[in-house]
């Protein structure tokens, strides 16, 4: 609906061309009424823009905050269209001994002076091509609101939006009216719980107060048919007439709301960390792998010296023969690896079991529909990988110390 209501920001439109999203494309050379070469112009543009704004993404935090006045840096490349401004900011650039954006001062001025001023000339123009296509689609739905004329989905409230220039596909139509019907049902049935005859009554039922009531609190209480028939009934006898919602779309509505909070959960309200693998997670979880990393390691060496005591003889028994340190060495190392093995694949089996448990539990059947398998498979192979790693790495002091050994001193040991 946004899109149907206001005309996309210059962010979107650059988004949307480097990423060459093609029904995007196609609906801003409608608006913008471009030529074939006007769109190249653009879609260069906006790859030149996209290289300057990820340069802030790779220098230091303390550096992007100086160089940007703690501006957006798409704010800033319109201020170093000031040849002062662009001295000083080249300068501190030096300070920092940092590289210049673009890689030199004349492809800096270049962005600058000729690609943001083509880029922002053509993304105005199709930000007004777009606001004329919304009034000509808005036109065609009379007085009903976005939401209604999208939920009704008739055919000539489509045509128009068509015909405006909007691309969109019968399926993608579908999924959008779809939601705008669950958005009205959800309005009318929040306005029922709301109402003075229903709320007192429904208020003592669910548990709450009318300090605490709310219509989505009582839309979350409702988790089962039984629950949504009771509202549905409770509401029509206190109107006195029917609201058009059957108990199957109430409990619907609220499956829906319950999978949105629970997505919200999982997403949280954090801005996502630019730092990516180990770094990217918690300082008290990085401290846990730590310490964990380093009690697998002591348990191994440990285990390790004990198995190297108890087979003294058979280790001077092997040295008469004539093995070579480097053989009893490895020999150790192999069998510490064997068992890294061994405990690796226990630990990824059971490693995964608890973090889909865990997932289940807090998120339910949400955690099986976004399963990232791939994710998954990799974070069990790099854990098998590591386990092996640790196993041979704890393993290598007893082993060099067994190797070490001779074999009158460990004849001597029963």
């Amino acid at each position: 609906t946004s899109r149907l209501s206001s005309a996309d920001q210059m962010r979107a439109i650059h988004r949307n061309v480097v990423e060459r999203k093609q029904k995007r494309l196609e609906e801003y050379k409608t608006w913008g009424r471009l030529s074939t070469k006007e769109m190249e112009r653009l879609a260069a543009a906006s790859v030149r823009l996209d290289e300057f704004y990820r340069y802030f993404e790779r220098i230091p935090s303390s550096a992007k905050a100086v160089l940007t006045a703690e501006d957006d840096p798409r704010v800033l490349v319109r201020r170093l269209a000031d040849p002062d401004r662009r001295r000083t900011f080249i300068d501190l650039v030096r300070e920092y001994k940092l590289e210049l954006p673009m890689g030199s001062r004349k492809q800096l001025a270049r962005l600058v002076g000729k690609d943001y001023p083509a880029f922002a000339e053509l993304a105005g123009r199709i930000q007004l091509g777009q606001r004329i296509a919304i009034k000509r689609s808005n036109a065609t739905r009379g007085d009903r609101s976005l939401v209604e004329a999208l939920a009704g989905s008739t055919a000539g409230f489509l045509e128009g939006v068509r015909r405006a220039g909007f691309r969109f596909s019968p399926r993608t139509a579908s999924d959008v009216a779809a939601q705008a019907r669950m958005d009205i049902d959800m309005k009318e049935l929040a306005r029922c719980i709301e109402l003075h005859e229903v709320k007192g009554v429904v208020g003592r039922r669910v548990g709450l107060d009318a300090a605490r009531f709310s219509a989505m609190k009582v839309v979350d209480w409702v988790t089962s048919k039984g629950r949504a028939q009771w509202l549905k009934n409770t509401i029509e006898e206190r109107l006195g007439h029917g609201i058009g919602l059957s108990a199957e779309r109430i409990e619907e509505l609220a499956s829906v709301r319950a999978r949105k909070v629970a997505l919200q959960q999982a997403a949280g309200d954090e801005i996502p960390s630019a730092r990516e693998g180990l770094l990217s997670l918690p300082k008290r979880t990085r401290w846990l792998i730590l310490v964990s990393l380093l009690v697998c390691i002591v348990g191994i060496t440990n285990t390790m010296l004990m198995s190297v005591t108890d087979r003294f003889t058979q280790i001077a028994t092997m040295k008469c023969l004539g093995a070579m340190d480097g053989f009893i060495m490895l020999m150790f190392v192999f069998e510490a690896m064997f068992q890294g093995v061994a405990g690796s694949i226990i630990g990824v089996v059971i490693g995964l079991f608890l973090a889909m448990l865990r997932g289940a539990g807090s998120f339910g059947g949400l955690v099986f529909e976004a399963l990232p398998v791939v994710d998954l498979m990799a974070i069990g192979g790099l854990s098998f990988v590591t386990g092996i790693i640790v196993a041979a790495v704890a393993a290598t002091w007893p082993s060099w110390a067994a190797a070490r050994l001779a074999p009158m001193e460990a004849m001597r040991v029963e």
